[in-house]
C-alpha cells in the first residue's frame, strides 16, 4: 500500500473530504457550520458505517497481503484491518451498551422519557508521532459514536494515516458519503499554539495519546467542561508468589513477556515483583530469571530485535552504571547478557520504578502484605499486571492489585495478548465519546424518537440481486454460528429450521417489544397470559416470554393447553386481563366458556399473532364479553423475524414496519418490478442487522400495499396493508382469485366465521374448487349461490366460461390440513 497520496505530499491537510495545502480556521472550523453538514447528512446510520468499515478492513487486508509491503507496513496495515472488521467493532459496540442500536433514544414506558446517547460533538484527536495506527483507530472510535473529528497529525505519522483516510474516503464515495463531514486531518507543530490552542478551545472532547506535561497543558487551555480523555503513559508488571518462585514454567513465560516487542508495549512488564522475605532470595531468583531470558531471546532472529536509539542508549547506560555504583554500597545488583541484548537491575527496593526498556527489566521484592502501601502512590498510572500465583491465591491478591489501581490481570505468558472490545486502560472507551440525554414529551406515542425521523424504508440498494424463496433462504442458513432453531413453515405448510444468534434474537425482540406496547400493552396494569404454541421447535410461547419480559410485563407462560377448562380457570383465578394468542385458540377459548368469562368480566384485552380475527368474531367478542381491545401482537414470520406491529390508529390489517430491522419493497405478484402507489404487491424484504443468516431481497410470501399518508400516531415508518398470502391468490379456469374474498363474501353474506379452506383439484380436465366448512346448519347452495351473485369472476369462469366448478363441503374439525410446525390452517391446498 503506498504510503504517499497520488505522489502530493505536501497537501497535508483534510478538510471534509478534500485533501489542501492549508486552512483557514475561522471559515473551516466554525462550530454552527460544522454541526449543521454533519446533521444534514441523513444517510448516515450506524448499521450503514459499519457495512462501509467492513468492506474497508477487506480492502486493507488485501493490500497487506501484496508482497511489496515491509514487514512493518504488513502489521500495521493487519491491525487497521482486523479492528475494522464487521464482526469486531459490532462486539466493541455491544460490550459497551445494553442495546446495540445506541445512536437512538428510547423509552419503556408510554408517558416515560425518553434516553439514549449522543455524541460529545466535535471531538480533538491529539496524536502520537510514534504510533503510527493511532490517528486513524482514534478516528475510528470518534466516527463510530458519530462525533466530528478534528485529527491532529505529525510530519511522522502523517503520511500513513493521510493514506487511510483517502482509502476509507474512496469507498464511502462510491455508496453512502457518509464520512467526509466527519472527517478533519490537520498536520502541524504542536509549537503552533495558535492553531492547538483554537482546536482545543473549539471542541466539547479531546483525546489525548500523550503524557502528563501534555494533559496538563491542554486541561488549562480547555473549557472547564471539556471532556479531556487521556490515553496517558502506563506502567505493567509482573508479580509472582511465592509460590511460583521456582516454578520453571513460571520463569518461561516470564521470560517470553519481558522480551515480546522489546517492551515497547504499555502491558510490557517493566517491573518483575517477586514475593521473597531477603535480598539472598531476590538474587537467587534474579539469576535464574537471567537463563530463560538467555534461552527465549536465543530464539529471536537478529534482525527481529529493536535497538535503542543513541540518546535511548544513553538513558540506559546512565541508569545501568549508577546502579552498578549503588551496589558497592547498596543491596543491589546488575545482571547484563554479554551482547548487551537485554539486563536485569536488581534492588532491594520494592518501590515502583519506570524501566529504560529495550528489554531492561527491575527485579524487586514485594510481600502480599505491602502490595497496597507500595502501589497506592502510583494508582493512576498502573496497568497490566503478570500473575503467577496458586489457584486458591489468585482472588486475594486479585483483589489488591485490582485497589491499588490496576485494570488489568493476566496469567504471565499472555501480558501482551488482548481480546475483542477489552477495556482500554480501565475504561469503555467509546462511552468516553458520548454524553447520555433524556427527552420527555407527553405528546408522543411513540416508543423510539428515530420512528419519527422521515426516513424512507425502502429497499434502494442490492436491487440487481435475485429475489430470493423459501428454499434459497434455507440454504442461506449458518447451522454452525447459530444458537436458536425453530421450525418454520407457516401457512404454507412444509417445515423448515429458522436460525438465528442470541444476538439476533434479542435485539428482534426488543424491536417487537417496542411494537406491543404501540400496540397498547400496559405493563403497570396488564397481567397477560401467553397461549401461543410452544414445544416441538415452535417458537411463538417462548418469543413472546421474551417480549414480554423485555417490557417487564407479569405474565402467566400458559402455551395452547388443550384443557380449555383449567385454561379458563387460571385466568378467572389468576385475575388475568390481557389474553395473547392465536386466533383459532382464543375463539375457541371464549366460545366454550362464554359464561364463566362473562360472570368474570376482568378480560379487557386480546393480542394475537399468526392469523386475524374476522369482523364477526370482534363483533361476538365485544358483545358478548365486552372486550373492544383486539389488536395484533405481532406481525412477522418465523424466519425474517418481526416485520411489523400496529399503533393505536392501525387498521384491522395495516402495520407499521420495523425499519431498524428491515427494508422492504412491494413487487408485482407475476414478475420482480415494482408496483405503482396503491398497487398490491408481493412484499420482499433485506435484513439490516442479523448476524446469521442475513437476508436480500427475500419473498416472503405476503400480499400488501403500501398506506399513503402520515399516520395520525406521528411516526414516520412505512405503514402497510397485509392483504393475505401470494398462495391464498390461485389461478383456476384461467382466472386468478383470491382467499380472502371468499372467506369476506361468507362472513358478509351467510354470517359464516368458521374455518374455511379451498381444496383445488383438477376433475374431466376442469379446476375444481371445494370449499371446506365446518359443521353447522348453514345450507351449502345457497352459500354457493352467494359467492357467485358478489364474486362476478367466479360467476364468469363458472357460468360463461364453464372452465371450473364449485363445491362447499362441511367437514369435521379433525378433517383440516394445518401445518405441522405452527399450528395454522392451510388456507389453499392445490391437489392439481
Amino acid at each position: 500500500m503506498n504510503f504517499k497520496l497520488n505522489g502530493k505530499d505536501e497537501k497535508k491537510h483534510l478538510i471534509a473530504g478534500e485533501f489542501r495545502t492549508s486552512f483557514d480556521l475561522a471559515i473551516d472550523f466554525d462550530y454552527a457550520s460544522l454541526t449543521e453538514r454533519s446533521l444534514q447528512n441523513k444517510r448516515f446510520s450506524l448499521s450503514a458505517l459499519l457495512d462501509l468499515l467492513d468492506r474497508f478492513s477487506q480492502e486493507i487486508a488485501s493490500a497487506a497481503r501484496k508482497s511489496d509491503q515491509s514487514l512493518e507496513q504488513r502489521a500495521l496495515l493487519e491491525e487497521v484491518a482486523i479492528f475494522c472488521q464487521r464482526s469486531n467493532l459490532k462486539s466493541k459496540i455491544d460490550r459497551a451498551f445494553v442495546a446495540p442500536e445506541f445512536d437512538d433514544l428510547i423509552r419503556l414506558e408510554r408517558n416515560g422519557p425518553f434516553e439514549g446517547w449522543r455524541p460529545l460533538g466535535l471531538v480533538f484527536h491529539i496524536t502520537p508521532s510514534n504510533a503510527l495506527n493511532v490517528p486513524f483507530l482514534s478516528f475510528i472510535e470518534g466516527l463510530l459514536t458519530g462525533n466530528i473529528n478534528i485529527i491532529k497529525l505529525t510530519e511522522k505519522n502523517a503520511p500513513h494515516s493521510l493514506s487511510l483516510f483517502s482509502k476509507l474516503l474512496t469507498l464511502d464515495r462510491a455508496c453512502l458519503d457518509i464520512v467526509a463531514h466527519k472527517l478533519y486531518a490537520l498536520t502541524f507543530s504542536q509549537r503552533d499554539k495558535t492553531t492547538f490552542n483554537h482546536l482545543v478551545q473549539l471542541c466539547d472532547g479531546v483525546a489525548l495519546w500523550g503524557g502528563d506535561d501534555v494533559a496538563t497543558e491542554v486541561k488549562k487551555i480547555a473549557h472547564p467542561h471539556t471532556r479531556v480523555i487521556v490515553w496517558g503513559h502506563k506502567i505493567s508488571f509482573a508479580y509472582i508468589a511465592k509460590s511460583k518462585l521456582s516454578d520453571k514454567t513460571t520463569m518461561q513465560q516470564l521470560a517470553y513477556d519481558s522480551l515480546l516487542d522489546d517492551q515497547q508495549a504499555c502491558s510490557s512488564p517493566q517491573v518483575v515483583y517477586a514475593e521473597v522475605e531477603s535480598f539472598a532470595q531476590l538474587k537467587d531468583f534474579a539469576i535464574t530469571f537471567s537463563h530463560f531470558l538467555n534461552e527465549e531471546i536465543d530464539k529471536k532472529a537478529e534482525g527481529k530485535i529493536e535497538w535503542p536509539s543513541l540518546q535511548e542508549q544513553a538513558e540506559i547506560t546512565n541508569v545501568v552504571e549508577l546502579l552498578k555504583l549503588e551496589s558497592l554500597i547498596k543491596e543491589s545488583m546488575v545482571l547484563e547478557d554479554e551482547k548487551k541484548r537485554w539486563r536485569i537491575l536488581v534492588e532491594n527496593n520494592g518501590t515502583l520504578k519506570a524501566s529504560p526498556l529495550f528489554r531492561t527489566i527491575w527485579v524487586r521484592p514485594l510481600l502480599r502484605t505491602k502490595i497496597l502501601q507500595t502501589l497506592i502512590p502510583h494508582r493512576h498510572y498502573l496497568q497490566t499486571v503478570g500473575l503467577s500465583a496458586g489457584q486458591q491465591e489468585i482472588e486475594i491478591l486479585a483483589k489488591y492489585f485490582f485497589a491499588a489501581g490496576a485494570t488489568r490481570i493476566t496469567a504471565l505468558g499472555s501480558m501482551l495478548n488482548s481480546y475483542i472490545s477489552e477495556p482500554h486502560d480501565g475504561e469503555i472507551s467509546l462511552l468516553r465519546f458520548l454524553k447520555r440525554v433524556s427527552l420527555s414529551n407527553p405528546q408522543l406515542d411513540c416508543f423510539s424518537l428515530s420512528e419519527l425521523e422521515n426516513k424512507n424504508g425502502q429497499q434502494t440498494s442490492h436491487l440487481d440481486t435475485p429475489v430470493m424463496n423459501k428454499e434459497m433462504f434455507q440454504k442461506n442458513n449458518d447451522f454452525n454460528r447459530a444458537h436458536l432453531f425453530f421450525k418454520s413453515g407457516g401457512s404454507s405448510g412444509k417445515s423448515a429450521l429458522s436460525t438465528f444468534s442470541y444476538a439476533d434474537y434479542n435485539r428482534s425482540m426488543e424491536e417487537a417489544a417496542y411494537g406491543l406496547l404501540a400496540a397498547g400493552v400496559d405493563p403497570q396494569r396488564d397481567r397477560v397470559i401467553n397461549l401461543f404454541h410452544g414445544g416441538g421447535l415452535y417458537g411463538g410461547l417462548l418469543s413472546f416470554f421474551t417480549i414480554l419480559e423485555k417490557i417487564k410485563c407479569p405474565q402467566f407462560p400458559m402455551a395452547a393447553h388443550e384443557d380449555m377448562a383449567m385454561v379458563a380457570n387460571s385466568i378467572v383465578d389468576y385475575e388475568v386481563n390481557t389474553l395473547m394468542g392465536m386466533p383459532t385458540y382464543i375463539w375457541q377459548l371464549l366460545t366454550s366458556n362464554v359464561e364463566k368469562f362473562k360472570k368474570y368480566g376482568g378480560i379487557k384485552k386480546i393480542f394475537f399473532g399468526g392469523e386475524h380475527f374476522s369482523n364477526k368474531q370482534r363483533q361476538w367478542i365485544s358483545s358478548h364479553l365486552g372486550i373492544t381491545h383486539i389488536r395484533s401482537a405481532s406481525y412477522g414470520s418465523v424466519d425474517a423475524g418481526p416485520i411489523g406491529f400496529q399503533c393505536q390508529f392501525c387498521g384491522d390489517n395495516e402495520y407499521h414496519i420495523h425499519q431498524k430491522l428491515l427494508a422492504l419493497e412491494v413487487l408485482h405478484i407475476e414478475n420482480d418490478s415494482p408496483v405503482s402507489p396503491d398497487q398490491v404487491g408481493r412484499l420482499v424484504l433485506t435484513s439490516k442487522e442479523r448476524e446469521t443468516n442475513p437476508f436480500s431481497r427475500y419473498d416472503i410470501g405476503d400480499l400488501v400495499k403500501i398506506v399513503n399518508g402520515n399516520c395520525p400516531c406521528g411516526r414516520q415508518t412505512v405503514r402497510l396493508q397485509l392483504l393475505g398470502r401470494t398462495g391464498d391468490v390461485f389461478r383456476a379456469g384461467g382466472t386468478f382469485y383470491n382467499y380472502a374474498k371468499f372467506q369476506k363474501i361468507l362472513e358478509e353474506t351467510a354470517e359464516y366465521t368458521g374455518k374455511l379452506q379451498i381444496v383445488l383439484e383438477k376433475k374431466n380436465n376442469l379446476d375444481f374448487i371445494t370449499l371446506k366448512i365446518e359443521k353447522s346448519p348453514l345450507n351449502c347452495e345457497k352459500m354457493a349461490e352467494s359467492l357467485l351473485q358478489h364474486y362476478p369472476d367466479l360467476y364468469e369462469g363458472i357460468k360463461k366460461e364453464r372452465g371450473l366448478e364449485l363445491k362447499i363441503s362441511k367437514t369435521f374439525e379433525n378433517d383440516f390440513i394445518f401445518a405441522t410446525s405452527s399450528k395454522k390452517l392451510v388456507r389453499v391446498l392445490d391437489k392439481r
